[in-house]
């Protein structure tokens, strides 16, 4: 989900998967078995050993801490591709066009253009807010929970929201920035940067850096009779990029299936 600060962000000299290797994780592993199960979308799902089994063709409501995974795809083949450990194993998206993957981990499964892969698009699941490095908490994990903190953090500009959706999901989706009141949180920084988002199994947060910004597509969804967040996050160098990517975008967006269904 977007470049991790400082590790990730674009005009920094690290790479950002290198801080992926070692994921750090709070959760012990659980105790799982490969699915038989059918989920309620086409085309038919490849099994995937041990991960926890779609119940009633949903996501185990465990996920994403109970198991911890990580994969670099690279160049994507044309056709649908099912996710090795994001979303339990079970997402799936129509690719088309040269893409190569940047991450597929139970974290976050993130691609980019294989022509320009340093502004990419992300999916995560239950990000939470952060500031000054820690978790800010007693904030909702739902799109009207995280939209309300992003508004209120004087840091960030985030614009009017708009209707999206991903796949058959309805979305919020909304443009975020630094604001003017931004500046360089970590000492590798070049000019303004800001962490504001952190994922629930890994121990760094992503941010924004400089002129660049994001679009956020937040959905509301629920699987095995627990509610989460599912984001996705697009990059952009600035409002031109950010626009001309979502529509570059939107058409694998409307492509996405995940065990797991609106409220």
């Amino acid at each position: 989900m977007g470049r991790r600060t400082p590790v990730v962000l674009p005009r920094i000299l690290v790479v950002l998967l290198a801080a992926c290797s070692a994921p750090a994780t709070s959760a012990p592993p659980a105790s799982v078995t490969a699915s038989t199960s059918t989920a309620p979308s086409a085309p038919a799902l490849a099994e995937r050993q041990g991960l926890p089994d779609l119940v009633d063709g949903e996501a185990d409501p465990c996920l994403p801490l109970c198991v911890t995974g990580l994969v670099r795809p690279g160049p994507l083949r044309e056709g649908t591709y099912q996710t090795q450990w994001f979303f339990g194993g079970y997402m799936t998206i129509d690719m088309n066009g040269t893409w190569t993957g940047i991450e597929d981990s139970t974290g976050e499964f993130k691609i980019a253009p294989a022509d320009d892969p340093e502004y990419g698009i992300s999916f995560a699941l239950d990000l939470y807010p952060v500031a000054d490095g820690e978790r800010v908490e007693d904030v909702p994990l739902t799109a009207e929970g995280l939209l309300s903190w992003l508004r209120a953090n004087p840091r960030l500009v985030v614009s009017a929201e708009s209707a999206g959706s991903i796949g058959p999901l309805p979305a919020a989706v909304v443009d975020v920035s630094l604001s003017d009141a931004a500046t360089p949180e970590h000492d590798d920084c070049p000019a303004p940067c800001v962490d504001f988002i952190g994922f629930q199994q890994w121990d760094h947060a992503n941010g924004i850096l400089g002129d660049d910004v994001y679009r956020f597509w937040f959905a509301d969804v629920t699987y095995g009779g627990t509610d989460h967040l599912f984001v996705v996050n697009v990059e952009g160098r600035d409002a031109e990029h950010v626009d001309q990517f979502a529509r570059l975008a939107e058409g694998l967006l409307a492509t996405v299936r995940v065990p797991a269904r609106a409220p």
